[in-house]
């Protein structure tokens, strides 16, 4: 039987998604609860209709790791070599981006540095907020996950 890390509240982005009827938006909500309120659901769904995504569909880590950029989080880094912390890897480094690759790490384990600020990590399937310790999402994710990547909000 898995632990799960219990999720705090669904966040403000919540509150955005159901005026474009989304469900597959998991990395827009994350962005939108760890800006501590600097951006709207609006305006981060915007930014990857720009970029060519449609509702529903995924938002790939070509396109999320220069808006994270732009919006002033700093890519801490990846945990293991998965696809995703391979792809987010690569296009930091296109960005001329720094950041560090770490030993593989679970999300239950991730979780106790990020006790203080707000963080986007990123899973092979699923990105999620965490501020000041707790998940910032639509439910609880079990804490043996596998996390890919870790970016912090910076104000």
């Amino acid at each position: 039987m898995s632990s799960y890390i219990k999720s705090l509240g669904k966040g403000k982005a919540w509150e955005g998604r159901e005026a474009f009827g989304e469900e597959n938006d998991c990395v827009i909500r994350a962005i939108v609860n760890a800006s501590e309120g600097t951006l709207t659901y609006e305006k981060v769904h915007a930014a990857f209709a720009d970029k060519g995504r449609v509702n529903g569909g995924p938002s790939y880590s070509q396109w999320y790791v220069p808006l994270l950029r732009e919006w002033g989080f700093t890519f801490i880094g990846t945990h293991g070599n998965s696809n995703s912390a391979q792809f987010e890897r690569k296009w930091a480094d296109e960005l001329g981006m720094s950041y560090r690759v770490m030993k593989g790490m679970t999300f239950g384990n991730a979780i106790a540095f990020m006790q203080r600020g707000s963080y986007v990590v990123s899973f092979n399937d699923h990105l999620t907020a965490v501020c000041n310790g707790f998940v910032i999402d639509g439910g609880a994710i079990k804490a043996g996950k596998h996390v890919s990547g870790v970016w912090k909000f910076r104000k």
